[in-house]
């Protein structure tokens, strides 16, 4: 049997906390990386070569780096990258060039040093759900718990299902309670604008439904300049 350390109880805290579980738990370890790598990784070796192999951080992670205003640090670290993207265009011919950058994207997205640490921070919580699922399923089965957003869901339900779980009914069936709760909030949003419901006022909660849509299908809560724009 498995011990319960530190890590399981932040994702229990994550569990009672309004918003993915997993999303919350990687945002937090990704302000954690960020919050390293800017006051003491900006100048070492290892920092270097991830970003040279990945040309930077992906537009995901580059948005979160924006939200640490270090410009010391951010300056420091897109330095190198800019020489070395300039090196390629100085140094060889544009065809050669080109080759090297084709799949600049795809290069940033495969190798980013952030998606990396996500990853990274994902799969030790997700084990440690599967290592306790009946634990976790006993927060996730409260009236008011919020979701599990689809992408890791579909990563969790999967691997149940590779070790034959016998939670994996209860789980999705929690999941479809979940989803149907906060469709309600959903409901009221959208109805609170129909001049026929003017009167009926809604909650905080349900001013913001549509950001929590909106994350409970792209997976990411990347939360401090969000606004509800109600």
């Amino acid at each position: 049997m498995a011990e319960r350390h530190l890590s399981y109880y932040n994702l229990r805290d994550a569990f009672s906390s309004y918003g993915c579980p997993f999303c919350i738990i990687i945002e937090k370890g990704l302000i954690k990386y960020f919050d390293d790598l800017l006051y003491e990784g900006v100048n070492t070796s290892e920092t270097a070569k991830d970003l040279s192999k990945s040309k930077g951080f992906c537009k995901l992670h580059s948005k979160l780096l924006f939200e640490f205003s270090d410009a010391l640090g951010a300056a420091i670290l897109y330095q190198r990258v800019l020489e070395e993207m300039n090196n390629y265009l100085k140094q060889g011919s544009l065809k050669k060039y080109l080759d090297e950058v084709k799949n600049f994207k795809e290069t940033q997205n495969k190798f980013c040093p952030a998606c990396v640490k996500e990853k990274e921070i994902f799969e030790r919580y997700a084990d440690i759900f599967i290592n306790f699922t009946d634990d976790f399923l006993s927060k996730y089965g409260r009236k008011d718990a919020f979701p599990i957003c689809f992408e890791h869901f579909n990563v969790l339900i999967d691997k149940l299902i590779k070790i034959k779980s016998p939670q994996i009914k209860e789980f999705k069936g929690l999941h479809e309670k979940n989803i149907k709760s906060f469709m309600e909030k959903l409901e009221n949003l959208i109805n609170s604008y129909n001049y026929h419901h003017k009167e009926k006022k809604i909650s905080e909660l349900e001013k913001r439904a549509w950001i929590d849509a909106v994350e409970i299908i792209s997976g990411k809560n990347y939360s401090k300049k969000r606004s509800s724009r109600y």
